[in-house]
C-alpha cells in the first residue's frame, strides 16, 4: 500500500461504533512503522482538527462497516474537500463514505449474531505488512525507536525469531 508507506504529512484512522476498536489497531501498527499517524476516536468531535489538518499530501483511513454511521460518510466527503487521499474500508454491501473514496475495499463481515471482524483483521494485518515491506529498515529503526520508548524490548530483525537455546544442566 504505497499510499501509506510514501511520505505523508498526515494519516488520520477513525472507525465506528465497533469498527474503531480494529481502527485503532490499524492506527498503532502504523504508527510504529511511519510517522504522521493518528487514530481520531472522535472524529466529528474533539479529534476533528486531525481532519482539519489534511491537505493534499495527507490520507483518511476511515472503516465504515455496515449500519453505516454518517461521521463516516462526514469524514470522507471532508478529507475530498481537503484533496486528501481517502481510504474506504467498509463491506461488501458498500458504505455511503464509499462515494468520496479514492480507494475502496470491501471484505465480507456476515456473521450471526454480529458481524464478523475476521477478514477485517485479516485485512488491517496485510496492509501493515504491506507498508513494512515498502518502508524495510527505516520501518524496522522506527519500531525499535518507538518499542524502546515505551520500554519493549525485542528482538529487531526481519523473519522468524530464534530459537531459545535450551539451558544445560
Amino acid at each position: 500500500m504505497r499510499l501509506l508507506a510514501t511520505p505523508c504529512r498526515h494519516v488520520v484512522v477513525s472507525g465506528g461504533y465497533f469498527s474503531r476498536h480494529v481502527a485503532e489497531i490499524l492506527a498503532m501498527q502504523l504508527d510504529q512503522l511511519v510517522p504522521g499517524v493518528s487514530y481520531a476516536a472522535e472524529p466529528l468531535g474533539s479529534d476533528i482538527g486531525a481532519y482539519l489538518a489534511l491537505a493534499k499530501d495527507s490520507a483518511a483511513i476511515v472503516f465504515d462497516l455496515r449500519r453505516y454511521e454518517l461521521p463516516a460518510k462526514q469524514v470522507a466527503a471532508l478529507a475530498r474537500q481537503r484533496a486528501a487521499k481517502c481510504v474506504v474500508i467498509t463491506d461488501q454491501g458498500l458504505s455511503p463514505a464509499a462515494d468520496d473514496a479514492d480507494i475502496v475495499l470491501p471484505i465480507a463481515v456476515e456473521g450471526t449474531p454480529f458481524d464478523s471482524f475476521a477478514a477485517l483483521l485479516v485485512l488491517v494485518e496485510s496492509l501493515v505488512e504491506a507498508v513494512f515491506q515498502l518502508v524495510g529498515n527505516a520501518g524496522l529503526e522506527r519500531m525499535r525507536q518507538w518499542e524502546e520508548s515505551v520500554h519493549i524490548h525485542r528482538a529487531f530483525r526481519a523473519g522468524p525469531e530464534p530459537t531459545a537455546a535450551k539451558p544445560s544442566s
